[in-house]
This record gives C-alpha cells, structure tokens and sequence, in this order.
C-alpha cells in the first residue's frame, strides 16, 4: 500500500491526514513543510474534479495517492466512466463492438506497460498502480465529449480533448516521479509518456486500426 503524501511539498509521510483535536477533526501538519499535509479533505467532490482539471497539482497528488478508495471502486470507474466512452467513440469511427473493446484495453495497457517500463529502466521504480491511476483517469475527460458528439464531433474537438488528456496524463505521471527523485523530473517525465504514446501508436498501426478519434498525425493516431 502507498503511504500518503503531503500535497504541499511531496514528500512520502506516515502521519494521518487528519488529527483529533478538542472535539474536533483538523488538519495534520507535514514534518517537513510544516503546511497542512492535505486541504484537498476539507473541499467539496465537485471543487477537487474541477481543480484536477485544471491541472492542480496539489489536487492531482491527492487524487493519485492520498484519496483512499478500494480496488472494486478504481475498477467500477475504469470500466463506467473511462472505457466506455472510449469504446463508445471507436464505434462511431464504424469499427465493431469486439474490435472497439479490444482496441482500446490492449492500446491502452501497452501505454501504461511503457510508461512504467521506461521508468523502471531509468532507476525510478513507481508502482504500477499509480501509473495506471494517472495514465488512466485523465481519459475521463472523453465522458462530456459524448455529449458533445451528439451534436458534432469535428477534429478540432478531438485534437483539442485529446492535448488536454495527454498534459493532464503528464502532470500525473510527473507527480509519481517527483515522489522517487528530485532532479531531471521534467525530462524523465515528458520521455515516459512520450514512449509511452508513441508504442501506443504504434502498436494500434500493427493492429490495422482504421480511423482516429485522438490526434492524428500523419495516419498516426496519437
């Protein structure tokens, strides 16, 4: 299990989040910082997606590692919230419902595989789980462009939900470094999920994927 985290200054603590105190429940303060380990826990669910994003990334550390939830959880939002959408749209680019399904779990599996692979190649090794969480719930983002779809769904739309998802994939995946090494952060970063995106692509062209509901570049889908 991964110990909590102050969102302040990141660092790894054993302290609760929470601390009673005359009759009522406060905020612990980090050892290290001195700041409050994490006041995402006195904001409202709507205020901490709002600011998750927005790209915070103190809101973005809670969610990665401080928000407590158990496995059954993690993977009713995976399939309800994240993988649905994403097959929903493979189907409108006319591909078959099996062939939509498997696209999009191996695709994304591979992503996550290469991310934690360069990762672990480069001396900081993470936990799968957590790169899974912040590769993973950025794609949550497809949801409202279900909506969006009903009306029109242009390329425009689609590179611009698609950038969005890949900086907020990075902000999570830079979180997770900043756990394990404090220098060449960015460019440990920016080279994992470029890997990581890229073996993606490349490994949907082997699979002969026709259409692209992300960026396209060049016949590539990124």
């Amino acid at each position: 299990m991964t110990n909590k985290i102050c969102t302040q200054c990141a660092r790894s603590t054993n302290l609760e989040l929470t601390t009673l105190y005359t009759n009522a429940v406060v905020l612990t303060r980090c050892q290290h910082c001195g700041k409050p380990l994490d006041p995402n826990l006195e904001y409202s669910t709507l205020i901490i997606v709002m600011n998750y994003a927005l790209h915070r990334l103190e809101t973005v550390r809670h969610v990665l590692f401080n928000l407590e939830r158990d496995r059954t959880f993690w993977l009713r939002k995976v399939g309800g919230i994240i993988i649905v959408p994403l097959v929903y749209l493979r189907l409108g680019d006319g591909v078959g419902f099996s062939r939509a399904i498997i696209e999009v779990l191996l695709s994304h599996v591979v992503l996550c595989a290469l991310v934690w692979g360069v990762l672990a190649a480069l001396n900081t090794r993470v936990s799968v789980q957590l790169v899974v969480k912040a590769c993973t719930l950025p794609l949550a983002i497809n949801l409202p462009v279900l909506f969006i779809r009903l009306w029109e769904y242009t390329d425009v739309i689609a590179t611009i939900t698609n950038a969005f998802v890949l900086s907020l994939m990075g902000v999570g995946v830079f979180s997770v470094v900043e756990i394990k090494r404090r220098d060449g952060i960015v460019v440990l970063t920016f080279l994992s999920c470029f890997i990581g995106v890229a073996g993606r692509a490349l490994f949907e062209h082997w699979l002969g994927r026709e259409g692209c509901d992300r960026i396209s570049v060049k016949s590539w889908c990124l």
